[in-house]
């Protein structure tokens, strides 16, 4: 039968109690910081999309007021807003549309097509009092109906939106941005971009959206993503962002590099420290076992010489007595 040194059963005890331990210290450590790092990501991109969402609603309410105080005869109130760059009020009765007034600013480029589109648009709204929203050229473009008597009347408004602009600019291959209608139609962002995640759009597009909500979806091509949601003041727009897991937890990677190559130190000390405690121990009990053999054989004037005070020195004593 084998057997093993003692030397090797020390050495061998402490590489597996280190590493058992260490594996499971790695191990709570890892998980913890995992845990906290995604209540971080979804606490930072809630944050950041609930920042845009009120940084919009804050400018489509300076643009509705602005566009409340315009008198059909002054530009004054027009040209108090540099992001307003268009503004029509129409009346639409027995299916005809009159323009009653029209300003716009010098480097607003009028697409007649688009507004011919528009007003044809009005006819199938709802005429009450309501806001539809459209974009075209990077210019957000705001329907606001309103139930008038003798007939209903409609302000269009043409306006660039900076924290939109800033927004879907962040965009990028890990993350996506988008102004969404209720529905899910876009209103800013890219088709191919949103087109990515069908099961999400297909699941959520008659949700109805209450302030905040974030949540994990995955892309068509099964990749995890994590989404945050903030609807936009009183309007039926909201706001979508979406982060690739992968890229939220890229420091992940860095922790599990390090963590390892940390491991890989803890055990490479503890394999030097065993050696040298286990040479220590075993090389006087080589001793004893030398003496003892050297007595069997008669060599009766044998003597070990000992130093320390432990318990194998205690042992040297008892032997040369």
């Amino acid at each position: 039968m084998r057997m093993f040194k003692m030397k090797t059963k020390i050495i061998l005890l402490l590489f597996v109690a280190v590493f058992i331990s260490s594996v499971i210290l790695l191990y709570m450590l890892t998980d913890t910081f995992k845990k906290d790092k995604i209540s971080y990501v979804y606490e930072v991109i809630t944050s950041q999309t609930q920042s845009v969402a009120t940084q919009i609603k804050n400018e489509l309410e300076s643009v509705d007021l602005v566009v409340s105080k315009i008198h059909l005869e002054s530009n004054d109130n027009f040209a108090e807003l540099e992001s307003l760059k268009y503004f029509t009020l129409i009346k639409f009765q027995d299916g005809k549309i009159q323009t009653l007034s029209e300003k716009m600013k010098d480097d607003f480029v009028k697409d007649i097509t688009f507004l011919d589109s528009l007003f044809e648009k009005i006819k199938t709204l709802e005429t009450v009092d309501k806001k539809y929203f459209f974009s075209k050229n990077d210019l957000i473009y705001e329907i606001i109906l309103s139930q008038k008597t003798p007939y209903p009347v409609a302000a269009v408004i043409a306006f660039e939106s900076e924290s939109i602009n800033e927004f879907i600019e962040k965009s990028n291959q890990d993350q996506f941005s988008f102004i969404l209608k209720s529905d899910l139609e876009i209103l800013i962002g890219s088709q191919d971009q949103l087109s990515l995640f069908s099961q999400f759009t297909g699941t959520n597009k008659n949700r109805k959206w209450e302030d905040s909500q974030s949540g994990q979806t995955s892309s068509n091509q099964k990749e995890s993503w994590i989404y945050s949601v903030s609807t936009i003041g009183n309007s039926d727009l909201i706001v979508l962002n979406l982060i690739s897991e992968q890229k939220a937890f890229s420091v992940m990677k860095t922790i599990y590099i390090k963590s390892f190559f940390s491991f890989l130190l803890i055990m490479s000390l503890v394999i030097i420290l065993g050696i040298i405690a286990a040479t220590y121990l075993t090389e006087k009990l080589n001793k004893l076992t030398d003496a003892t053999r050297q007595v069997a054989e008669g060599q009766l004037n044998t003597e070990i010489n000992f130093s320390g005070s432990d318990e194998i020195a205690s042992l040297s004593i008892d032997f040369n007595v």
